[in-house]
């Protein structure tokens, strides 16, 4: 399978898109991309930093932990990235269920015996 876009590091605490071309893409591009797009849907106020926030929400409600999303969007201290943390208390849930389920089966083995 081909890769379609690489990450590759740009400075200490940030990265760039490489795509395939291998060309890498150019802040200007990508505003033109992006006012392009926004005008054609009529999004008017979206900016790009939108989408870095998207990115790290869907990084923690699909389970990354905060301090590899915090490490993805080169953010040098835990506090910027904790305001993400609100979106992993699903995973919060099903873990203490998860525990939760397993001491009442542990007890109730134990009981038994």
């Amino acid at each position: 399978m081909r890769e379609t876009t690489a990450i590759q590091p740009h400075t200490a605490r940030s990265f760039r898109l490489k795509p395939p071309c291998g060309m890498p893409l150019s802040l200007h591009t990508l505003e033109k991309a992006r006012s392009s797009i926004r005008d054609r849907a009529k999004l008017d106020g979206f900016c790009l930093h939108d989408l870095r926030h998207t990115y790290a929400s869907w990084a923690v409600m699909g389970g990354q932990s905060l301090p590899i999303t915090g490490a993805l969007l080169g953010h040098s201290e835990p506090q910027t990235t904790q305001r993400y943390a609100h979106l992993a208390s699903e995973r919060l849930h099903e873990a203490a269920n998860d525990i939760t389920g397993r001491l009442a089966l542990a007890l109730l083995t134990a009981n038994a015996s």
